[in-house]
């Protein structure tokens, strides 16, 4: 397959249309003929892209069907946290979370990619607002945060977290 001659937004459209699509289904490693009956043609000419520089990951074939392998589960949940940091921004930013956002926020396979979508929010204030919504919904989410000593040099922050999620323990 030839490259395409792609823009860096052409790019993060792709991605962010991918990671949506994996994050709808519960799909981490999706099957690219289910993926290209949800997004357009170009984008998964994007990912083939993606693909044949092993960037983000590679194409296995199963049963005479291209698959999606992510090269790292962290790069997946990096990916996936920014792209669930972007959607509760502009959800709070016209109103309250969704129940579909709720119920992402819920899932415990998403836990890790919430504690990274803590470094995707634009401010302290919106990473603030998030902990407190993942510690209602999600505390896993946050002892991963933690865990990962995501915000090292930021004490207060750290430690509103642990206070929420102390709070979220008793």
């Amino acid at each position: 397959m030839g490259h395409l001659p792609v823009t860096v937004n052409d790019v993060l459209r792709c991605i962010d249309e991918f990671v949506a699509f994996i994050v709808k289904h519960d799909d981490p490693e999706p099957l690219l003929q289910l993926v290209r009956a949800c997004i357009n043609d170009r984008d998964v000419d994007a990912l083939h892209c993606l693909a044949d520089t092993n960037q983000l990951g590679w194409l296995t074939s199963r049963d005479e069907n291209d698959m999606w392998r992510w090269k790292h589960g962290r790069l997946r949940d990096g990916l996936v946290g920014r792209w669930l940091a972007a959607r509760v921004c502009q959800e709070w930013k016209t109103g309250e979370l969704s129940a579909e956002t709720l119920q992402w926020m819920a899932h415990p396979g998403l836990s890790e990619a919430w504690a990274l979508a803590l470094v995707f929010a634009p401010d302290a204030r919106m990473r603030l607002r998030l902990a407190r919504a993942l510690g209602e919904v999600a505390p896993l989410a946050l002892a991963c945060a933690l865990r990962l000593g995501l915000f090292p040099r930021n004490q207060r922050l750290g430690m509103s977290f642990g206070m929420i999620s102390r709070r979220c323990l008793h």
